[in-house]
């Protein structure tokens, strides 16, 4: 007999546990991560997905700025800027999972298009506001026409890894709508 109450916090705590003992369970013995998702909606499976990434493709494409990582030069040149394209599709993703996958991607190279033409406004105050930590990640600093192939190349990075990713997590469903 138990001292526990329904709906106490108790119980509920025990749940909670009682779940992450079967999520580790199947893990264990060879099932995939996936198996507990279908008990989420798929807009909420899709924003796990993206909360995972979102962070990763932002310590990725940092990392391409430290001149100390062993990425090859090619990517230490440009590899900033197609993991912010990446980023970007990404992030609306996580906000419009319900949007067709090809959408999610045009908007997000235009924005990023949109991006760098700013960076062709010199004003003082814009330059000023360019010039600190987080602005100048997110506006940059100058106008260069291979920042427009690289956005290009990360929308179909990011294209590809959602169909990939919505793939395995949603498996069977439909995916991009």
């Amino acid at each position: 007999m138990s001292n526990k109450k329904e709906g106490s916090p108790q119980m509920y705590q025990n749940q909670c546990w009682d779940h992450i003992y079967r999520v580790l369970h199947y893990y264990v013995n060879g099932e995939y991560y996936w198996y507990i998702w279908p008990t989420m909606s798929r807009n909420t499976t899709l924003r796990v997905l993206y909360a995972t990434l979102i962070p990763l493709t932002m310590w990725l494409g940092l990392a391409t700025r430290d001149p100390d990582c062993a990425f090859p030069p090619l990517l230490r040149i440009y590899g900033g800027d197609i993991f912010y394209a990446t980023f970007v599709v990404f992030g609306l993703r996580f906000f419009f999972p319900g949007v067709r996958l090809w959408k999610v991607v045009s908007w997000g190279f235009i924005f990023c298009v949109c991006i760098e033409l700013q960076q062709l406004i010199d004003t003082p105050w814009l330059d000023h506001v360019r010039h600190t930590f987080p602005f100048g990640l997110i506006l940059g600093y100058g106008f260069q026409w291979s920042d427009l192939v690289c956005y290009g190349v990360g929308s179909l990075l990011g294209y590809v890894v959602c169909m990939i990713g919505e793939m395995l997590v949603l498996r069977g469903e439909a995916r991009s709508r």
